[in-house]
Formats: structure tokens, sequence, C-alpha cells
């Protein structure tokens, strides 16, 4: 039987500062193909409760390793 990681209560406590600077901070390659109005956004519907973890945790990896390996 598999188990889901706590990402929902990292996010929120201990990962919240890192989350935040990544989703708010635009990166050069993905200014052309996402929008960080609308990821702004995503991120302050999760602190609001309106949205699971799943979408701004999808748009922190890409982020990360687009300017990790890319920029």
């Amino acid at each position: 039987m598999g188990f889901t990681l706590p990402f929902e209560p990292w996010m929120r406590g201990a990962m919240k500062t890192e989350m935040k600077s990544v989703l708010l901070t635009s990166v050069k390659p993905l200014e052309n193909l996402i929008s960080q109005a609308a990821t702004e956004k995503i991120w302050h519907q999760f602190l609001a409760g309106k949205i699971s973890w799943s979408r701004p945790w999808a748009l922190y990896v890409l982020k990360r390793w687009v300017d990790k390996n890319i920029s």
C-alpha cells in the first residue's frame, strides 16, 4: 500500500518561505509560457484553502528545475 507525503503541511509550514520565494519570482525562460500573475494567484488560492497543494507544488518543481537546468 502506498502513502502520500505530507506536502500540504510542509508547504504551509517549514517550506512556506521557500515556496513563496520561488513562486513569486519570475523565471526568465518561462516568462512567455506561464503567466507570473496566474502563478501568484495559484499560490494565494492555496494559502486560502481554495485549491489543493498539487498545483502550486507542480509550479514550484517546474520553476526550480528550469532555474537550475536552463537559466
